[in-house]
């Protein structure tokens, strides 16, 4: 007889990956900038969709130029394990 889905063994879950775990704090931390920045710059009371323009370009300014310096920070702390964050910033 075949067996059904829940009968299969348990799966253990999967080591997590350094650079995954570096990926989700540089994700948090870029979150935070941003976070900053709309509360130091607008109303925090605006829905996003009425930010102009030159707003949005400086809130996604501040978000890069945050995960642009993780990633160099990583490049010059694990140099082996940066080897796509280099391609990126190339």
């Amino acid at each position: 007889m075949a067996r059904k889905s829940h009968d299969r063994e348990k799966v253990e879950p999967r080591a997590v990956h350094p650079a995954d775990v570096w990926a989700a704090d540089a994700a948090a931390a870029v979150a935070v900038s941003m976070a900053a920045w709309l509360k130091g710059s607008v109303q925090l009371s605006r829905p996003i969709s009425s930010l102009t323009r030159d707003e949005l370009e400086r809130l996604a300014t501040g978000a890069i130029n945050t995960w642009i310096v993780l990633a160099s920070k990583r490049m010059a702390d694990m140099p082996e394990d940066s080897r796509e964050i280099r391609k990126l910033l190339m």
